[in-house]
């Protein structure tokens, strides 16, 4: 048996394939929707489309903080992040301009005194992101004793520039209450930047 070639209306042909079963179907030819390819979805250079964002970004699930401090000679700043849900802590960054600042990350403990909040940001703020609330809470210059030391990063400058640090890859993060204390360790003030970005997950 062959493919059978029919006439179809307005002197067009169809085509009916031999599926080698004694068979005939009308042939298909699969085609991606047109919204995963670029030039339009037909156009004479269409590509895959691949973006430079994760899902999650694009979802508006992508947030960012920061808090920077002039800290004083063994002066310790403490961040509290509130985690209900799990999320995907993408960078955790540290940088000073003088001094040796230690950034120690605990687990549990107990919460004291006036808190004030930091802020929450949205990763993506493009026109066709959605708005998402984020559920991860921080707040920072309460006080902060005992839990489980779970990471330590330690940064020292130079006398003439700025340096920086980073806790490296992507992590997950189950729902908890951690703290961040940024104590500088040096016998000058140390002017401290610290930023953050997570994903929340659904």
């Amino acid at each position: 048996m062959s493919d059978v070639i029919y006439p179809r209306a307005d002197q067009i042909r169809g085509r009916l394939t031999d599926m080698g079963d004694g068979c005939h179907e009308p042939r298909l030819i699969a085609h991606p929707p047109f919204d995963l390819l670029t030039d339009g979805g037909d156009g004479p250079y269409r590509r895959l489309r691949v973006d430079v964002g994760q899902t999650g970004f694009f979802a508006g699930r992508e947030f960012r903080t920061f808090f920077q401090a002039d800290l004083l000679s063994l002066q310790t700043a403490v961040i509290h992040a509130a985690i209900p849900v799990d999320i995907i802590l993408f960078d955790t960054s540290l940088s000073v301009d003088s001094g040796t600042v230690q950034l120690s990350l605990y687990a549990g403990g107990t919460a004291a005194g006036d808190w004030t909040a930091l802020p929450v940001i949205r990763k993506n703020t493009m026109s066709v992101a959605p708005v998402v609330a984020p559920q991860v809470s921080l707040k920072t210059w309460g006080t902060h004793t005992g839990g489980v030391l779970i990471d330590v990063l330690r940064l020292a400058s130079g006398k003439a520039s700025s340096v920086g640090a980073t806790q490296g890859t992507e992590r997950g993060v189950g729902p908890g209450q951690y703290y961040y204390h940024l104590t500088n360790l040096s016998n000058q003030t140390a002017n401290v930047i610290f930023t953050g970005w997570w994903e929340e997950r659904v």
